[in-house]
């Protein structure tokens, strides 16, 4: 019955350490994504309000309140949502969104999206030629690291038993 215990907590290992992914993602805040950066919408502020917003320069191609996605992404903004350029301010530090038609707010620049796909792999973990390891592969080869330690441990206790 021991080894029972032993070899289901083996096997169960894995799953237990092993960090649950989430389909759900929780927002700070609101923003948009233009050109791979991020930049805050901050629609408290009265002083957000831009007058002077120029020539439209993008548009959100992709929403989602729950999930990252690449490209011009908003967790708060449908799609079509345009970016505006704020005459006298360069895109680098600010750009417009066209929250409500002729109503625009500041973006600020927050820094680089860093987010590179659907199955992002996790960073740090490559293979012997550098590819980049995914997370399935890791939890895969934990799941077979650990059979076999079970089945050793198995053999290990069977061969003690039959010896005394």
């Amino acid at each position: 019955m021991r080894i029972f215990i032993v070899l289901l907590c083996s096997l169960l290992f894995p799953f237990l350490a092993y960090p649950t992914i989430t389909s759900g993602t929780s927002w700070a805040y609101k923003f948009v994504v233009w050109n791979d950066f991020i930049y805050v919408v901050d629609e408290d502020k009265t002083e957000n309000r831009v007058e002077n917003a120029g020539k439209r320069i993008g548009e959100v191609t992709v929403y989602s309140d729950m999930n990252q996605h690449k490209g011009n992404f908003s967790n708060a903004y449908e799609e079509g949502t345009g970016y505006y350029k704020i005459i006298g301010v360069p895109t680098s530090d600010t750009i417009a969104v066209e929250v409500r038609k002729g109503v625009y707010l500041k973006a600020e620049r927050e820094g680089i999206y860093g987010f590179k796909g659907e199955q992002e792999a996790v960073t740090g973990h490559y293979l012997e030629n550098g590819v980049n390891v995914e997370r399935n592969d890791l939890l895969i080869g934990t799941l077979v690291f650990f059979g076999f330690l079970s089945l050793l441990v198995l053999l290990v206790y069977h061969f003690q038993k039959n010896r005394t």
